[in-house]
């Protein structure tokens, strides 16, 4: 869809000048071919009777044989029929794309209708730009036709109807019932919800019925429609989970996520580089967010990570508490709300500790809440005021007050400009030192981008896994005095941030992703679990999913064929870099492309490893694996 209509934009935004030069060309040959057919004519006999082959009106032409004024009377009519399809396209602009969409969705189904680009500033044509750089034919739906996104989309070769994806008619002319997805990222709820639901309706008037797959890592396949919708009320989330699960006679499966949320997983990821221990014990929130539900994820969601990633083996594993303190004039009213709406199980796990100031205006500089701040101990310090450049000077003002191995985290639009920018440069000073920017719309479009939210949030849940055991790995060598393995430790690929993480590495967590459900049946032995998304409880990884040594060891076979066929159906050969056990990523060699009773016994063991992480990797997306035999 997007390959022919960039042709078609691109030749008509020369328009002016193709009819311009087939005029004078025109004019040329006709003057010339006139004056060699009737040389007793003058100039302005013949320009006059050049002019009549713009009007498809010359009898005399018809007697000449010369070749100018043959070609001339084509390319009078061509002037004459770009002219006129010009105009119609003008007066009827929304009609033909309107058929063509009809006509390339008949012939190629599959294409991605994007609910809206939201408010001016809201950069949602940078999400088609990637959708249309990976190859996916993009169909927006946008009221304002003067919207600033309009034109960077259309030139990105995605087709722009204006209308409201709120209104039937829309949804039609997009042809959601040949689409492959649906997306709602709209900043409002109640209008991604409604986007929702008469998505959901449309689809259903065709009486065809696609039942949700009990696999939430399933892509949408077959005649099902996927809709990719972003809340911010936590609840909300639990809700649209649940409506899509039940059985109804519809096409759409919802693939919904909480914006919070998201925030909150990336901004606890970024900060596991720089701890100098791999457990949250004290964290600081400054700043609660819009309505506090950034706060509210981040603590939520650390006192789960930390509980999911405890030592069983402690002594104090269950009874430690995570502390966190709140630095917000309406801090107490948050922490009121937040204790009062959790599962008990989960209000165990957090020690609130309230303080009211003026955040927004530097209040805690004052003497006494600075002690507090430089006194609390904090391995963390989050960043989640509403405000940017608020948000930006207090995270230098923290950077300023806490020691340099406590990592300062901030919320801001975008990573790569604005204030995200900013920190992304290293100033002379060096404030920037162990300060880390997490850009919401970098999350949201990159969640998006990817048509199935729960892979990539599995894949993130992989790496923050990885970050964390490589951490301990590496603090064990620090604590023994084992230089040379800590270096080597710290000098993996992999040990960086999500965002720093090559494409290569970023992509075998997704596979990884979308093999995991494969291992929730065990071959040979009829033990099958399933995946419960309970996303208000306190999960136990280890309740269900027990499995002898045997079983281990069929599932991290499993595991390695699977890989093996995603690298090889990725262009991967067996190979090695500049070492005997290093991968190529350029010429894409790995060494460890064999047969399983080839592999070596270090690379089993990091199979088998992959099989024990799994209930916690589901664990972190909010999901219970249950034993179903």
């Amino acid at each position: 869809m997007g390959r022919w209509y960039c042709f078609f934009r691109r030749v008509a935004r020369h328009w002016f000048r193709w009819v311009v030069g087939l005029i004078l060309l025109t004019l040329v040959l006709g003057v010339d071919g006139f004056a060699r057919a009737n040389p007793d004519n003058n100039f302005a006999t013949n320009a006059y009777l050049t002019a009549l082959l713009f009007a498809l009106n010359c009898a005399d032409v018809a007697q000449v044989v010369g070749w100018e004024l043959n070609l001339a009377r084509w390319l009078g009519f061509a002037v004459w029929f770009v002219t006129v399809v010009s105009v119609l396209v003008k007066l009827f602009g929304q009609r033909v794309l309107t058929w063509y969409v009809r006509w390339w969705a008949a012939a190629r189904p599959g294409h991605v209708v994007v609910g809206g680009l939201g408010p001016a500033d809201a950069d949602t044509d940078r999400l088609v730009e990637q959708l249309r750089a990976a190859g996916r034919d993009v169909v927006v739906l946008e009221p304002d036709a003067d919207h600033p996104g309009l034109d960077a989309c259309r030139a990105a070769g995605a087709v722009c109807l204006t209308g409201s994806p709120l209104e039937a008619i829309w949804l039609r002319k997009a042809r959601l019932d040949r689409a492959g997805t649906l997306l709602a990222l709209g900043e409002d709820d109640r209008a991604n919800v409604s986007l929702l639901c008469l998505a959901a309706d449309l689809l259903a008037e065709g009486g065809d019925f696609a039942p949700p797959p009990a696999d939430p890592l399933a892509p949408t396949a077959g005649t099902a429609v996927g809709c990719v919708v972003q809340v911010t009320e936590p609840r909300l989330l639990d809700i649209l989970r649940r409506h899509d699960a039940r059985p109804a006679a519809g096409r759409l499966h919802a693939r919904a996520f909480n914006v919070h949320e998201l925030v909150a997983r990336a901004m606890l990821r970024e900060c596991l580089i720089g701890l100098s221990s791999p457990v949250l014990d004290t964290v600081l929130v400054l700043g609660t967010g819009a309505g506090g539900r950034l706060a509210q994820a981040l603590a939520v969601r650390a006192a789960k990570d930390r509980w999911i990633d405890r030592d069983p083996t402690a002594p104090d594993a269950d009874s430690r508490p995570l502390k966190v303190d709140v630095y917000d004039p309406d801090a107490e009213e948050w922490a009121s709300c937040l204790t009062s709406g959790l599962d008990p199980a989960v209000a165990a796990l957090l020690t609130v500790g309230p303080h009211p100031c003026d955040a927004h205006r530097c209040g805690f500089r004052g003497a006494d809440v600075r002690e507090k701040i430089v006194r609390g101990g904090y391995h963390a310090a989050f960043v989640g005021m509403s405000d940017e450049a608020h948000a930006l000077i207090q995270a230098v003002a923290l950077r300023e007050a806490l020691p340099d191995t406590v990592p300062v985290v901030v919320r801001v639009r975008e990573e790569a400009t604005g204030f995200g920018g900013l920190l992304a440069r290293t100033p002379s000073d060096n404030f920037g030192a162990n300060v880390h920017a997490v850009g919401t719309q970098d999350q949201v479009f990159a969640l998006a981008a990817s048509l199935n939210p729960m892979v990539e949030v599995f894949a993130r849940a992989l790496h923050q896994d990885y970050l964390l055991l490589t951490h301990q790995r590496f603090d064990h060598a620090t604590r023994r005095g084992d230089l040379a393995e800590a270096a080597k430790i710290r000098a993996k690929a992999a040990f960086v941030r999500w965002r720093k993480l090559s494409a290569d590495l970023k992509q075998s967590n997704r596979l990884l992703a979308g093999r995991l459900s494969r291992y929730l049946t065990i071959p040979g032995t009829g033990r099958r679990f399933r995946a419960e998304f309970r996303p208000n409880a306190l999960l136990n990884p280890q309740r269900y999913y027990r499995l002898s040594a045997d079983e281990v060891e069929v599932l991290a076979r499993l595991e390695h064929d699977g890989w093996m066929a995603d690298m090889t159906a990725l262009g991967w050969r067996r190979g090695h870099g500049a070492g005997p056990h290093d991968s190529d990523p350029v010429r894409k060699l790995n060494p460890n492309l064999v047969p399983w009773a080839d592999l070596d016994e270090g690379m089993k063991e990091y199979d088998r490893n992959v099989i024990r992480r799994l209930p916690f990797a589901f664990a972190k997306a909010d999901y219970e694996v249950i034993e179903e035999s």
